[in-house]
């Protein structure tokens, strides 16, 4: 997604001036500055229970989560992009396991589509 540079000095000057405002003394209380009374109560919401409040101080605090991947979808992506690493992460040689891929994949593709289909295929454990 190309960058759209018309955004970046409005947001320059935006940052820019909260983080002048926010340095501010509080009007209502000249020992604080007006940042420290809003995290101040940010963290009264939170203790109130109020889940967004609660969200936006672990986000700021632990970091936002990154987009999660199961252990399926994280080997895929490696078989596809290192299979020489993920071979030898597992002791397996490299021939061997790209050799193993493509039977993987071939079986994959001829998998019935359909649910019906599916119910048929046998599955380890079962009589058939």
């Amino acid at each position: 997604m190309k960058k759209q540079p018309y955004l970046s000095p409005i947001r320059g000057i935006i940052s820019s001036e909260l983080h002048e405002i926010l340095a501010r003394p509080h009007p209502q209380d000249a020992t604080r500055t007006r940042l420290q009374r809003v995290c101040e109560k940010l963290v009264d919401q939170a203790e109130e229970g109020n889940l967004m409040a609660t969200s936006m101080i672990f986000d700021r605090i632990e970091g936002r989560p990154g987009a999660q991947m199961d252990l399926n979808q994280a080997i895929q992506v490696l078989a596809a992009h290192a299979p020489e690493e993920l071979a030898a992460a597992n002791g397996i040689p490299a021939k061997q396991f790209l050799a193993t891929k493509q039977q993987y994949l071939e079986a994959k593709d001829e998998q019935p589509t359909t649910e019906g289909a599916r119910e048929s295929i046998p599955t380890e454990g079962s009589t058939e």
